[in-house]
């Protein structure tokens, strides 16, 4: 479909009233995946990550064993947001439906009998802020 550079096209029908361009604005707002682009709105994202790596880094960090396979994009211990993205662990202003959020809290990751620490609950709290917040228009 070519753009026609307005919205909805000319003599196609009314345009968008200023509640259902904030509405609009607010849906896409929830589309957006800039979490891992530096920005004031993901100064919390560096934090996210060490915290990540550290806990996280202990079992998903680089394998000990040559013969292991290589961990799925994203588990590999960096706490890399960008790449926790790619491999759809966060999903963009929806905590609830991203795998991360959710391992963490129904306590199958760490797993029981693990060395790694159970994030706080000011961290999970941190994390899905940090999805959870509006993106930049």
């Amino acid at each position: 479909m070519e753009r026609c550079g307005t919205c909805p096209p000319v003599g196609y029908g009314p345009g968008l009233s200023a509640a259902e361009q904030r509405t609009l604005g607010d849906v896409v707002d929830g589309l957006c995946s800039d979490l891992a682009q530096p920005s004031p709105e993901n100064g919390d994202g560096p934090a996210i990550e060490r915290w990540l790596a550290d806990d996280c880094g202990s079992c998903h960090g680089a394998q000990q064993d040559a013969g292991a396979a290589p961990e799925p994009r994203g588990l590999d211990g960096t706490g890399d947001i960008a790449e926790l993205l790619a491999a759809g662990l966060i999903v963009p202003c929806d905590a609830e439906g991203s795998e991360l959020v959710r391992v963490l809290r129904d306590n199958s990751m760490p797993p029981p009998g693990a060395s790694a620490p159970r994030p706080t609950r000011a961290e999970l709290r941190q994390l899905t802020r940090f999805i959870d917040r509006r993106c930049r228009r």
